[in-house]
């Protein structure tokens, strides 16, 4: 399974017609990984985001505004870019994007994308 469809996967469940929640897509991702004929692009940068997305909590900013969290999608780009300037021996020094919950995934060193 390549990432983009992985990605589809969870973006057409989660919408308005399925309505899958966080915990249904961490289910749904940790069965597929541990399904034995299913082969991902690269499994361990899927565990890995999906460690991260799985430890994300509501919290609220300092005027007490909710702060979005950041979808599954969005961990799987950010810890694929990671891997890549990894493999490329290269630092990653930002990862953008137009959602505000992609700013609340830690990347490298603490460092986060930028909006």
């Amino acid at each position: 399974m390549t990432d983009v469809v992985l990605i589809e996967t969870v973006w057409i469940l989660s919408g308005k017609k399925y309505q899958a929640s966080r915990d249904d897509i961490i289910k749904l991702i940790s069965d597929l990984l541990s399904e034995p004929n299913i082969v991902f692009e690269n499994p361990q940068v899927v565990w890995a985001a999906l460690s991260e997305f799985r430890t994300e909590r509501s919290t609220q900013d300092e005027t007490g505004k909710k702060l979005k969290l950041p979808d599954f999608p969005d961990t799987l780009i950010i810890y694929k870019a990671k891997q890549t300037a990894k493999q490329w021996g290269e630092p990653i020094e930002a990862v953008y994007s137009f959602d505000s919950g992609t700013l609340r995934v830690r990347v490298h060193n603490n460092h986060f994308p930028q909006i």
